[in-house]
């Protein structure tokens, strides 16, 4: 009998545990899970005033990610790295890391990519920067070819 009653407690023990489970609140799957992988750079878009203070400094790197033929056309600004965003990832090697990067391009689009793929392999990236936004001076290679 006390093998029965005790067989009867623990059925009815579990059978309470199991309702309690059941009727628990379900916690989302989504609440604990990773967030999402930023889209964008950390650094930000640099603009007007920002944009002239560090296209102008020796101390930050231009990376002009355009085309040479959109460079040739459009002009850049002195100092600049060009490496076009196509190539970027296999051409890392090549841009150096002893000072902060500024990115550009016409719009900044792609200027952003590239500020996302250097911070994600270690460079330090100031800013990335459209430059049709910066009215300071340019050098324009295929004006300069022209005049000779």
């Amino acid at each position: 009998m006390r093998t029965t009653k005790h067989a009867v407690l623990l059925a009815l023990g579990l059978g309470v545990a199991l309702w309690a489970c059941r009727s628990a609140p379900k916690q989302s799957v989504t609440a604990s899970a990773p967030a999402p992988a930023r889209s964008g750079p950390e650094a930000p878009r640099a603009e007007g005033d920002r944009l002239a203070e560090l296209v102008d400094s020796d101390a930050y790197l231009l990376l002009d990610v355009r085309s040479p033929e959109e460079i040739a056309e459009l002009g850049t600004v002195e100092g600049y790295l060009n490496i076009p965003i196509e190539e970027l990832a296999e051409r890392l090697d090549e841009v150096p890391r002893d000072r902060p990067i500024l990115t550009g391009c016409n719009g900044g689009n792609r200027a952003a990519r590239a500020a996302a793929l250097l911070e994600a392999n270690g460079f330090g990236v100031v800013a990335y920067c459209g430059l049709r936004d910066y009215e300071g001076p340019r050098i324009h290679p295929k004006a300069d070819d022209e005049a000779q």
